[in-house]
């Protein structure tokens, strides 16, 4: 995370602004995951009034980052205050340059979207709420009707685990989609994928 050289004003603000936050409902759908989750539109209407009210205004920007392992988007997710102090999170995702379903901007303008929502929760501190109203079990539980859990795909582990900022949520990921990588016919290459991504945060965390 980058921030101007004075933060005291955004992050009374920013403090304030959590503090009146509704719930964000998961209103939409993942039908091959069987998940439901927070979109992004969603995620704006909810944090948009509380952070005006606070002189708090969103700015999210992207830039392709060409590498060793292929392309990619950075999502570049800034907050500011009236004040001018500013916090700025960036957050790399990967393109999967196999996919041949879609087109390089598809998969550029997927990524991007993907990569708001998360970096926008991460940065503001607020996480969906499961709708319950229909008795829908947790990711974890979620199964199909004839009792089979929903595998997750090895393109959205990577994606999920570009998402995560910190060793705790990394560990908190594994342990709410356990289920769904042990029924992947890549759990190998998704367990290979966590322990990379778990290893790298911890080494980001120690080196600070």
């Amino acid at each position: 995370m980058k921030t101007s050289e004075s933060v005291k004003e955004i992050f009374s603000a920013l403090a304030a602004a959590q503090a009146i936050f509704p719930a964000v409902p998961r209103d939409s759908e993942n039908l091959h995951m069987g998940s439901k989750y927070a979109d992004l539109a969603t995620i704006l209407e909810v944090v948009r009034k509380p952070l005006a009210e606070n002189g708090l205004a969103l700015v999210q920007t992207s830039e392709l980052r060409p590498g060793a392992e292929g392309s990619g988007v950075l999502v570049i997710t800034t907050l500011i205050h009236t004040s001018g102090e500013w916090i700025r999170g960036e957050l790399p995702m990967p393109l999967d340059t196999k996919d041949t379903r879609k087109s390089p901007p598809m998969q550029a303008a997927a990524a991007f979207t993907f990569g708001r929502r998360h970096a926008l929760m991460a940065l503001l501190g607020i996480a969906a709420e499961e709708e319950n109203s229909n008795g829908a079990a947790p990711p974890s539980e979620r199964s199909t009707e004839s009792g089979q859990v929903h595998p997750i795909t090895l393109d959205q582990a990577r994606q999920d685990l570009s998402a995560v900022t910190t060793p705790t949520t990394c560990v908190g990921w594994r342990n709410t989609w356990n289920k769904q990588i042990q029924a992947s016919p890549d759990r190998i290459q998704i367990q290979e994928l966590f322990t990379l991504r778990l290893n790298e945060l911890k080494k980001k965390e120690t080196s600070k």
